[in-house]
């Protein structure tokens, strides 16, 4: 579907250019903007209003056409432009895209024919689209991923991330964007209670907001998930310098883990993670419906996984017993599944009788979270929970509770 002034489909586009003995110019996003597509082609939503802007203002001087080949190629026909004047034409866009995200052309651009007039009018265009953009893109390059970010912003700020990823060297990965995530998200931590061993079974990652849920804009859940990673991360490196060791179990919705720039940004940084302290990593995956998960969301959920100690399954408040029927099936490193006490009825513990005996059949751990009261604590022991997580056995902390301590 055509998007843009002078957008037409590719076989329109390819019968026109055939019919009037036209070359196009080809324009790859990719090498103009390298760093927002490592391991994607998927184009921000913000760049693909950018480069169409850019592409109209300059067919806006002469004739001619444009399409969008997929990926992060564009063909665009100048059809009354002799060979040099296309390629310079098309230079010029480039520069426009790049000077419309806030970047710097790396060469100034010579318009090659163009009026006062003309060139006055594409002007006020571009004008017009960089203060457009300039909210998001610019505020993005002053100040960071801030609170409540849409989800474009939020990839952006991704693309970047892994960006300097690949080519940093320092030995411990957390990057300064990473460390400035963590600052301004409000992360604690919640020791939970492993019924085994009667200790300290590792500490819940929890990330707090004074915005209601109904008011997230659609970045706020993946701003949040990379906030407990990068924070878990930054707080076993802590312990392991004190000569102690944790445990951390992160929260991942499944908005986080089937997003997939996200979820690359997932797999590099866990690589490159000292294997002991990947090692103390677990992830509690959130939003799964009871059903055999979709493919691309179990993939990534087993990419992701890899790089990390188990899986955690939330089984939602209510969770039917056949639930995934066997998810070891689809879910090599899953380690244990449960449930929130928040969310369930009075008559909780009966169907908990029934949750437990079907995961321990399938030699799966279990465990009740949210849990607030002595006396449900005592009831989940009782049934047969292996982790008990919540405030019966403390309140929120700063920091993970190292492993060798005991209640």
């Amino acid at each position: 579907m055509s998007t843009g002034q002078h957008e037409v489909p590719q076989d329109a586009f390819d019968d026109i250019i055939a019919e009037k003995a036209v070359v196009p110019q080809t324009i790859d996003l990719k090498i103009i903007l390298p760093d927002l597509f490592i391991n994607t082609e998927r184009v921000p939503r913000l760049v693909a209003q950018a480069w169409r802007v850019a592409a109209d203002a300059a067919l806006q001087e002469t004739s001619g056409i444009y399409t969008y080949r997929g990926g992060t190629i564009i063909d665009i026909a100048f059809f009354h432009s002799p060979p040099a004047a296309a390629r310079a034409k098309a230079q010029d866009i480039r520069a426009q895209i790049l000077t419309a995200v806030g970047r710097k052309p790396e060469n100034p651009v010579i318009d090659f024919v163009a009026s006062p007039a003309k060139t006055a009018s594409k002007d006020v265009l571009m004008k017009d689209l960089v203060a457009q953009l300039e909210s998001e893109i610019q505020k993005l390059n002053r100040e960071g991923l801030g609170l409540n970010p849409g989800d474009e912003m939020v990839r952006l700020w991704a693309a970047r991330v892994m960006h300097d990823l690949y080519h940093d060297r320092r030995t411990i990965p957390l990057l300064p964007q990473m460390m400035e995530l963590v600052a301004q998200a409000d992360v604690s931590y919640l020791p939970f209670f492993d019924v085994e061993t009667r200790g300290i079974g590792g500490s819940c990652s929890i990330v707090s907001t004074q915005l209601p849920p109904e008011k997230y804009n659609t970045g706020e859940i993946l701003r949040q998930d990379m906030a407990a990673l990068f924070s878990a991360a930054v707080q076993l490196y802590y312990l392991r310098s004190r000569a102690q060791e944790g445990m951390v179990v992160i929260p991942a919705r499944v908005q986080t883990v089937g997003d997939f720039d996200i979820a690359g940004l997932y797999v590099n940084f866990l690589a490159r993670l000292a294997p002991e302290i990947s090692a103390c990593l677990a992830m509690e995956v959130i939003g799964l419906l009871p059903e055999t998960a979709p493919m691309a969301v179990a993939d990534s959920i087993n990419t992701i996984s890899n790089g990390l100690r188990s899986c955690f399954f939330d089984m939602g408040a209510a969770p039917p017993q056949r639930a995934f029927h066997n998810p070891l099936m689809q879910f090599p490193t899953l380690h244990a599944c449960g449930f929130s006490r928040v969310a369930a009825d009075d008559g909780w513990h009966r169907r908990a009788e029934k949750f437990v005996a079907h995961y321990r059949g399938l030699g799966l751990k279990t465990y009740l979270k949210d849990v607030s009261e002595p006396r449900d604590a005592e009831t989940a022991q009782r049934i047969g929970f292996t982790y008990i997580m919540g405030t019966a056995f403390g309140g929120r902390q700063r920091m993970p509770m190292p492993l060798n301590k005991t209640f």
